[in-house]
């Protein structure tokens, strides 16, 4: 630890707010960012900012990214621009570009990757914008879409 609080570099806790993170990363991919970033749901903000300036990354990393804790306890993972946009290349591939709709929390990947792939489409993603998931704000999002190739990332519970 002692040598990443010497080489790395310092972390910022940003609210999980879609415009937010999504400027961040846009500063990252650009590779203009000074420092990492973690998004917080509002309700951990006040905790998590207290470990600002206290807590040092690898140069490498831009953003930090809490798991779900599925396999167990909840880990921070360290991920670069170039393995998010990596991925969003990837699934471009795949599935072609196009707009985006985002029905995830952004402090978790799966919403994460929703923005890195609208800023590799240059296209803005339709926000789902209810705190917590509900069918007719999805539908309701879904109809304020309008280009050709629309997609979207849920989890099983959305389903």
């Amino acid at each position: 630890m002692a040598v990443l609080n010497r080489l790395g570099r310092s972390v910022d806790v940003v609210l999980a707010q879609p415009e937010v993170v999504q400027q961040r990363l846009r500063a990252a991919i650009a590779g203009a960012a000074e420092t990492a970033f973690e998004p917080t749901p509002v309700e951990l903000f006040a905790v998590e900012q207290r470990a600002v300036g206290t807590v040092r990354v690898p140069e490498t990393t831009d953003l930090i990214v809490r798991t779900s804790g599925s396999t167990g306890h909840p880990k921070r993972v360290l991920l670069s621009a170039s393995a998010l946009l990596a991925s969003a290349r990837a699934t471009a591939e795949r599935l072609g570009t196009g707009q985006w709709l985002l029905a995830l929390p952004v402090n978790y990947i799966a919403g994460v990757q929703v923005l890195v792939r609208s800023l590799l489409a240059d296209t803005e993603p339709v926000l789902c914008r209810p705190m917590h998931f509900t069918a007719e704000a999805f539908v309701h999002a879904a109809a304020g879409m309008n280009a050709h190739r629309r997609y979207t990332a849920l989890v099983p519970v959305q389903l």
